[in-house]
This record gives structure tokens, sequence and C-alpha cells, in this order.
């Protein structure tokens, strides 16, 4: 069966989550979808499930039952190398840490875009520019994380898929 590589949709089909037996279920029978072309704000109280939903949406951690679909197709069971076209096209910036301290959230965000060649360097630095002002962190592009406040980390935390029209971000 031959898997178109350009994500059109990732949902999920009756999907449960826990981070083990003895703790109890952050999601359960859950059906959810996201297609090119949606935006979405994630948010509720922390503990919540946000940034787990995040992990689960990006394939960074596996539900304990049902399915998750990439463009109808299910991808709970590939393989890191089956998985891996997918994968260059999201992106997804951690709560804590995951990025290099000593350089600024520009070079951060151009970092992926650059080693993988995404694109040419000057549409991806326009790019990096647009979800800046998306996200409202243009003001502090150029500084290195250690100088960004925790209120405008916490507020702009989160996932990117990557096309300039498709994020999700918890806050």
């Amino acid at each position: 069966m031959e898997i178109s590589k350009r994500i059109e949709r990732i949902s999920f089909d009756d999907l449960s989550f826990s981070f083990g037996s003895s703790h109890k279920p952050l999601f359960v029978g859950m059906d959810f979808g996201v297609s090119k072309g949606e935006s979405y704000w994630i948010k509720g109280v922390p503990g919540s499930g946000k940034s787990t939903l995040l992990k689960l949406l990006v394939g960074l951690v596996q539900a304990t039952a049902g399915d998750m679909l990439i463009n109808g197709d299910g991808f709970r069971h590939m393989s890191f190398e089956e998985f891996l076209p997918y994968r260059k096209q999201i992106g997804y910036s951690f709560d804590l840490g995951g990025l290099i301290s000593n350089c600024t959230l520009f070079d951060n965000l151009m970092l992926p875009l650059a080693y993988h060649h995404f694109m040419p360097p000057e549409e991806a630095r326009s790019w990096v520019h647009q979800l800046a002002e998306e996200f409202e962190i243009s003001p502090v592009l150029h500084l290195r994380p250690s100088r960004v406040s925790k209120q405008q980390e916490s507020n702009n935390s989160g996932s990117l898929f990557s096309d300039e029209t498709e994020s999700f971000a918890s806050g």
C-alpha cells in the first residue's frame, strides 16, 4: 500500500492514553482530527493533557489504545523509517528545554529548516518571521531562550505543523 507523504489530515480514532496502568487515563475513546489549513489554540488548566495531546498528534508518544491516522492510514505501529517522511513535516517546541541556549529563538527555529533543506534560506527566514508574528514572539525573536520571560514562553509553547497555514499551540 503506497502512503501519500504529504500530510493532509492527522486524526485519532477511538484513542486512549494513560501514563501507565497505575495512572488514571488522560484520554479515553477520543475521536479528533486536524486537517490541512485548520488552526487550533489548545487551552486548559495545568495537567489537563494539552502537551500530551500535541505529543500524540506529532507522534512523540504512543496511544495505549485506538489508532492515530495520517491521511486515513494508521501510523501508531509504523516503524521509524516509515514515519520519517511525515515526521519531517512536523515541528514541536517543548514546554521546558529543547532549545539551544547559546542561539537566539530565530536561530533555533531556523535550525531544522536548514538541516533538512525544506526550503531556500531566504524563504525559510521569511517563514520563521511569519510564524513569529502568528505566535506573537516577534519582539523576542532576537533573544536567547534564557532571556525570554516565563510568561512569554508559556503563552507560546507548543507545536507547529509544517505548513504555512497550519499551526497548533498549547498555553
